[in-house]
């Protein structure tokens, strides 16, 4: 049976030239928060946290609860950035790692403003790199709302595969069916650009 890896740095960062994934960082508060608000009209339907009642005191607390998972090795979060860390993107990370199944969850969203433009299929491609070769997973899964078609879109360019509709699956979602795409490590185009 594979290990657990004991510790990840929080100083980790992952990037292919065009977009880095990096730890969040409590300095970053405000950026964060801004670009939240700015997407909440495209991302709410989505994404039940990002409400235009989401205030800075919650981003804070939510950070808070990111680092301890992160030090129990319980979620993975990464704030997604221009390569040159100019520019803030959107969120990715890994969550419900089942670390007997070397499995995890994987969840991304992009600011409104810069959808479509490619960043997504990249972070994911990021994570699953850091989650194959870093944490040593087998599997990536992917849940998505049927009728999100973007978030549809990003799990097939990346070459995950469908594999069945879930009914209830993990909150916040639960009671939510949703689309559940997976990605293997030992496929290919999961972990290179297509």
């Amino acid at each position: 049976m594979k290990s657990i890896p004991t510790a990840i740095s929080e100083e980790i960062t992952l990037s292919d030239g065009v977009i880095t994934l990096k730890p969040y960082d409590e300095e970053d508060l405000p950026i964060l928060w801004a670009a939240a608000q700015e997407s909440v009209a495209w991302t709410e339907r989505w994404l039940p946290w990002c409400r235009a009642d989401l205030t800075l005191e919650k981003e804070r607390r939510w950070l808070n609860l990111q680092k301890t998972a992160w030090s129990e090795r319980r979620e993975f979060g990464f704030a997604i950035w221009t390569a040159n860390l100019e520019t803030y993107l959107g969120g990715i990370g890994l969550n419900y790692l089942d670390w007997e199944q070397r499995s995890a969850n994987v969840g991304y969203w992009i600011r409104a403003s810069r959808i479509g433009q490619g960043i997504a299929p990249a972070a994911v491609r990021l994570m699953a790199q850091f989650a194959f070769f870093t944490l040593d997973l087998d599997r990536l899964d992917i849940l998505v709302d049927p009728a999100n078609y973007a978030s549809r879109r990003v799990a097939e360019k990346v070459g995950a595969v469908e594999v069945g509709v879930i009914p209830s699956p993990l909150p916040p979602e639960s009671g939510q069916s949703r689309v559940c795409y997976q990605l293997y490590r030992n496929h290919r185009k999961s972990i290179e650009q297509t």
